[in-house]
């Protein structure tokens, strides 16, 4: 069974909660780790190689970055029709978007809030 590597309040919320809607058959582990404001540590407990979340583990498959598990998740999951698999119309636009979103407006979102 995949295990998904979560702490609440953090980035992982979003894959968390695509878990919830892809009703996947996913074991999610809460784990801490440090945060902005100077709280929380790293946890020993949590795989990913510099401690952040999301981390997700399939068997011998790691990934490490949202993109990359929204594409994975959705892609094992098919029967929710939450993305396009690989030859069905509109792979491309959702693809783009996806990352579009995460290269190019999360930076910007992220910039302005910090300001």
């Amino acid at each position: 069974m995949p295990v998904l590597y979560h702490a609440p309040q953090s980035r992982s919320d979003t894959i968390a909660t695509l878990v919830r809607m892809l009703e996947a058959d996913v074991e999610n582990r809460e784990v801490s780790i440090p945060r902005q404001d100077g709280s929380g540590q790293p946890d020993p407990a949590n795989p990913h190689p510099e401690k952040k979340v999301p981390y997700l583990v399939d068997g011998a498959e790691t990934l490490r970055e949202r993109g990359a598990i929204i594409v994975y998740l959705t892609d094992a999951y098919p029967n929710a029709k939450l993305g396009p698999l690989p030859g069905e119309v509109g792979r491309g636009a959702y693809l783009s978007w996806l990352f579009y979103y995460q290269g190019v407006m999360e930076p910007l979102i992220l910039l302005h809030w910090a300001q």
